[in-house]
């Protein structure tokens, strides 16, 4: 029996997405739209749209990527298709994607009508800037919950204080695989001069010519401004590792060191048990009630006695 397609391509592009589609003036509205709806009114590919659905394992992995007619961002809680003319936020129901979309439609009438960026810019900047703030929030949320935990450690290293900081340590490594994953994100775009130049749909939208590649320095300036938070971010993590390390190796230094004392005595308790065994060997061994000769010696007792003792 032939294997059937789980999805077909028509599923997919009737597939419903809840998006918020924001003007250059900041008008905004809420719309219900099938995948193949938004392509077209994108002009991008259906494969495009899979780093904006949460049904894709793809979505999850930051990344911008241009595209002739928009540009693309998937950040976190961001995920966004920028247009010279629109910006269309996706999972709007999101708390944090909804302060962003706020913030962003904020922005946007206070630029107008003497904007001179352009609207793109202006957006992923919006982006970005949101993007920055909610990792910064989570750093020193567990930055703080990991330096009570430490100082608890160090007071006093018992069951429940480590119970509280393996946790954190998985958070704190879990929280840096996302950092970096943003850093390579923009870094990726940073070190290529085409995406950069594609960023520039206003110019392209206004003249019907791409941008010049080598001519890039906005975007190139607005994104490594960004990247510069997010290795300060990183930065800040590798100070936690450290400072967990560190914690670790006193640890270690203390259980090596309790360890060693319980040897220590439990050897004496072994070379006590030994010579108290052996001294009742002997009365056992001299106290049965058999014919030895010894019995008669006027030194015996005390020799037995003496070598016992020593």
């Amino acid at each position: 029996m032939p294997l059937q397609l789980l999805t077909s391509e028509e599923d997919l592009r009737s597939s419903k997405m809840r998006v918020l589609r924001i003007t250059t003036l900041g008008e905004a509205e809420e719309l219900e739209m099938g995948r193949g709806e938004i392509a077209t009114a994108t002009r991008l590919k259906l494969r495009d749209l899979r780093v904006l659905d949460t049904k894709f394992m793809r979505s999850r992995m930051p990344i911008i990527l241009p595209r002739q007619s928009a540009l693309i961002v998937s950040l976190e809680h961001v995920k966004v298709i920028v247009m010279h003319n629109y910006v269309w936020v996706f999972d709007p129901w999101n708390p944090a994607a909804r302060s962003m979309a706020n913030s962003l439609r904020g922005r946007i009438e206070t630029s107008y009508p003497h904007r001179s960026t352009p609207f793109e810019f202006l957006v992923l900047e919006e982006t970005l800037d949101s993007v920055c703030d909610v990792l910064d929030r989570r750093l020193h949320t567990l930055s703080a919950a990991i330096a009570t935990t430490l100082e608890a450690v160090n007071e006093d290293v018992n069951e429940r204080n480590l119970a509280r900081l393996l946790p954190l340590k998985n958070s704190l490594a879990s929280f840096d695989v996302q950092v970096h994953e943003v850093r390579s994100a923009i870094q990726d775009l940073l070190e290529n001069d085409e995406d950069l130049a594609a960023m520039y749909l206003t110019t392209k939208a206004m003249t019907g010519q791409p941008q010049e590649v080598t001519k890039h320095d906005e975007a190139e300036v607005l994104l490594e401004e960004y990247l510069k938070q997010v290795e300060e971010i990183t930065n800040e993590l590798r100070e936690l590792h450290r400072n967990i390390e560190a914690t670790e190796a006193v640890i270690n230094i203390e259980l090596s060191h309790t360890r060693n004392r319980i040897m220590r005595l439990d050897l004496i308790l072994t070379t006590a048990t030994f010579s108290v065994s052996l001294g009742a060997f002997g009365a056992g061994l001299f106290g049965m009630n058999l014919v030895s000769h010894m019995e008669d010696h006027p030194s015996a007792f005390y020799i037995v006695a003496g070598a016992f003792i020593a």
